[in-house]
């Protein structure tokens, strides 16, 4: 509605971290349809939409890479990071046992995506749905924190389904 009443338009574009579902281990099953309803909905209200995955294939973003990367991470910088403990509580409240080699894996990752959002989206606004703890692992562009208002509210839908 904003192009409708302002001579500036507006776009936003939902990038769906199908990556990050699967990186988590997550059901494949579960996210996939979950996001297939998200991306349909989106499209019926006009918004762009690309899959994490789409931006992977294009910059040749690998688990191989993120692997190799991993094993080049220098542990002392790891250490000092400022969201490490919160990456691998994340990764503990997951299941994960090697929940600190998954937390490293998580930063890597997000690293080598940063790189690639920040020349797909160069002259965007990117909004997160985490905190600004993570500053290190987003891409430098202005950025716009989301967060429920309401405890509790925050749980990722993909949760909600049974591992079949």
């Amino acid at each position: 509605k904003i192009n409708e009443i302002s001579k500036v338009s507006s776009n936003m574009t939902f990038i769906l971290s199908d990556e990050h579902a699967k990186l988590n281990g997550f059901n494949e099953k579960n996210y996939s349809h979950y996001l297939r309803i998200i991306k349909k909905e989106l499209k019926k209200r006009n918004f762009k939409v690309i899959l994490l995955s789409d931006l992977w294939k294009k910059y040749d973003l690998t688990n191989f890479k993120i692997k190799k990367s991993l094993k080049q991470l220098d542990l002392r910088e790891f250490k000092d990071l400022r969201n490490k403990f919160e990456l691998e509580k994340n990764a503990k409240n997951l299941g994960f046992k090697n929940y600190k080699e998954k937390a490293k894996q998580y930063h890597v990752c997000r690293t080598l995506e940063k790189n690639i959002l920040e020349k797909e989206f160069k002259n965007f606004i990117f909004h997160t749905f985490s905190s600004d703890i993570h500053q290190g692992i987003l891409p430098n562009l202005p950025t716009l924190y989301l967060w429920t208002h309401k405890r509790g509210s925050s749980k990722s839908p993909w949760f909600e389904y049974e591992n079949n």
